[in-house]
């Protein structure tokens, strides 16, 4: 009865997870009931092992996803957001306060000129321009207020439970 209802059982899922690791299928002939135990022991740790394998994966994915979504909601020339961040804040931004009464102001940064520039000292002088420009403008911001990069020169910030008196010292 040992044999029949737990020995075989185990012994096809090791047999099928041993294939499994290592692309072969070892056929196993009788056994006693120390090698019984054995095999319980050798699916435990195969199984502890494919555990570790998975969390692993995980976090690996888990850190691929983080990344992804830098790539996806950053400029990368800037660092700042970025138009799609944009729009995702803004859209959730709106659905929050959908029936409710809620202060946002809108700022919008445009380098005028800056075609000039690029024209006349090369793109990777307006390159380090709008990376300063992006600087300056984050270190204006509030703590937790967000900078996106919208366009070429184009810089937005939304501002939320902030007095327009607040907004104009930060525009300023």
């Amino acid at each position: 009865a040992l044999s029949e209802l737990v020995a075989k059982p185990l012994r096809r899922l090791s047999r099928h997870i041993d294939s499994l690791r290592d692309g072969t299928v070892e056929v196993l002939g009788g056994q006693s009931v120390r090698e019984y135990i054995l095999e319980l022991e050798k699916v435990r740790s195969s199984l502890n092992d494919y555990q570790r394998q998975l969390n692993s994966v995980h976090d690996r994915l888990d850190l691929k996803n983080t990344e992804l979504w830098g790539m996806a909601h950053r400029d990368p020339l800037t660092g700042v957001f970025n138009r799609l961040s944009f729009e995702e804040d803004w859209k959730q931004l709106q659905s929050v306060a959908t029936g409710h009464r809620v202060e946002v102001s809108f700022l919008l940064f445009d380098c005028d000129h800056f075609k000039p520039i690029n024209d006349t000292y090369g793109h990777h002088v307006g390159d380090l321009l709008l990376q300063r420009l992006a600087q300056t403008l984050q270190g204006t911001l509030r703590t937790g207020d967000r900078l996106y990069r919208i366009g070429g020169d184009e810089f937005a910030a939304i501002f939320l439970d902030a007095s327009p008196d607040d907004v104009l010292d930060v525009a300023k």
